[in-house]
């Protein structure tokens, strides 16, 4: 089987790109922010719509730098299940954080919203606390995407064993 989303498994760690395929979005954010920002020019040197012109330069601009973001921060963002530390570290080219130690890890739960779900972690220390993606948003069905298949076979069984979750 391919392996997906980067992942990678030894003793004491396991890690893996868990926004590595969002990309498809991010293109669209790029893509209309350019064309919101191209059209308020437009209009600007038009003289059409002139109070529209600082609304489609904001919109524009924000899904632009949204955008961005998510190609160049996002998308290159990494999950780290380090046992020798007993954390979980999200690294990403802003750096490195730590989210939760492995050992107040309670279990992972799937959220559903939208015709779409996630898996993220809840803690044992505060369990009504807002979780911990540890996932992006996923939509689509099980059988037509093998990344969906290997996150669900294969990486998110191995972070429950790491931490000693029962199914």
């Amino acid at each position: 089987m391919k392996n997906y989303y980067n992942f990678q498994e030894s003793e004491y760690e396991i890690s893996y790109e868990p926004y590595l395929y969002d990309k498809g979005d991010t293109l669209t954010y790029i893509i209309l922010g350019i064309a919101l920002i191209i059209g308020g020019f437009i209009l600007a040197v038009l003289k059409i719509y002139e109070e529209a012109v600082f609304v489609g330069y904001i919109i524009g601009g924000l899904l632009l730098i949204m955008g961005l973001y998510r190609w160049f921060v996002k998308s290159k963002t990494r999950l780290v299940f380090d046992k020798q530390n007993d954390a979980v570290f999200k690294i990403s080219p802003m750096g490195k954080t730590k989210l939760i130690a492995l050992s107040n890890v309670y279990n992972i739960i799937t959220v559903s919203e939208n015709m779409s779900f996630s898996y993220e972690l809840t803690s044992r220390s505060k369990p009504s606390a807002k979780s911990i993606p540890i996932t992006s948003f996923i939509t689509g069905r099980r059988q037509k995407r093998p990344e969906i298949i290997f996150l669900e076979d294969t990486i998110i069984p191995a972070v429950r064993e790491m931490i000693h979750l029962s199914k």
